[in-house]
Formats: structure tokens, C-alpha cells, sequence
């Protein structure tokens, strides 16, 4: 389930039952929106479940519901810089930049040309918005610079080893 403390961990409460399982991917299955309210609050977040779907809250978390992707496992969830309101989804079936657009009902957009497989984690940096990376498992470690539509293999000494988590630095666009 999802669990939400608002006083620095010292209290814990149940705000969705969902359903998470041991995952090959190691990537991030919450993203938080960078829009803030009048207070510097961040209202939207986004989770990635197993069964149930993207599930959205626009509340700080107090509430949840299904946005997209319903059914599928979702891999990796991690916002989408490039674009207010938007996170980029992994799912078995590749990789989607989901666009919240506010209250309105979401738009789900097929992204990733040049992955050879789905990817098993993303990782984005606020210090360079476009710069998406993607581990997809035996195939090894993507890179966009374009937002993530488009990805290529970097020609680096990467040995031939199963890729199933990256990290980029949120200050350093070139540490992964």
C-alpha cells in the first residue's frame, strides 16, 4: 500500500491500498511533480504500481486514483522535467511519457524510439531537463537528449553486463 507521514515519519497513515512486488527493475515507482502550490507545497505525485496503474494524487497524497496503464507492470516511474505536470512510465510495453495536464484526464504518449527492450529504471536530472537515461537490462545503459523520444547506445566501455538501475546526480548532469 501507499503510506503517507506529514510530521517527519512519526506517524504513518494508509492513504491507498496497491499492490507492489519484488521487481527485476530497481527504478523509482513515486515522482513528484516540481509544480508547487502558493504555499511552495507539492500537490501532484504520481506511483507506480503493479496491478492498478499510474495512480495520481493531486492533494499531497491525501487521496489517489488511477490515471492510466491499468493492468500493466510498471517499472520505473520519474518526473519529466522537460514537461510541467508529466512523469515518464516503464512498462513491459516500453516507455510512455504520461501528461497530467492538470485536472483533466491524462494523455498517455508512446516515447523511446531506439530502445531495443523495455527499460527496468529511468533516471532524469532537473540540471540538464532533456537528458534521460535508461536501463534495459542485458542491452545495457540508453541516453536521450532529447526529453526521452529518442535513445542511443553511448559508445563507452560499459562492460556486457545485465543494466537494471541508473542514477544521475541532481546537480551534475554528467555524473550517472
Amino acid at each position: 500500500g501507499i503510506y503517507r507521514t506529514v510530521d517527519g515519519g512519526l506517524t504513518w497513515e494508509l492513504v491507498q491500498p496497491a499492490t507492489f512486488y519484488r521487481q527485476d527493475a530497481k527504478g523509482g515507482l513515486f515522482a513528484f511533480v516540481p509544480l508547487a502550490d502558493k504555499h511552495g507545497q507539492t500537490l501532484s505525485l504520481y506511483c507506480g504500481t503493479h496491478k492498478e496503474g499510474l495512480l495520481k494524487s493531486n492533494d499531497g497524497g491525501s487521496t489517489w486514483s488511477c490515471v492510466g496503464f491499468k493492468g500493466q507492470e510498471i517499472y520505473a516511474v520519474c518526473p519529466a522535467y522537460a514537461h510541467p505536470d508529466a512523469v515518464l512510465v516503464a512498462t513491459e510495453k516500453g516507455l510512455f511519457r504520461y501528461d497530467g495536464q492538470g485536472a483533466s484526464p491524462g494523455k498517455e504518449v508512446k516515447i523511446g524510439q531506439g530502445l531495443p527492450d523495455w527499460p527496468r529504471s529511468l533516471a532524469v536530472t532537473p540540471a540538464d531537463i532533456k537528458r534521460v537515461y535508461a536501463a534495459v537490462g542485458t542491452m545495457g545503459i540508453f541516453i536521450s537528449r532529447d526529453g526521452g523520444k529518442t535513445f542511443t547506445h553511448p559508445d563507452g566501455n560499459l562492460p556486457p553486463k545485465a543494466f537494471n538501475d541508473v542514477a544521475t546526480s541532481p546537480a551534475h548532469a554528467d555524473m550517472v
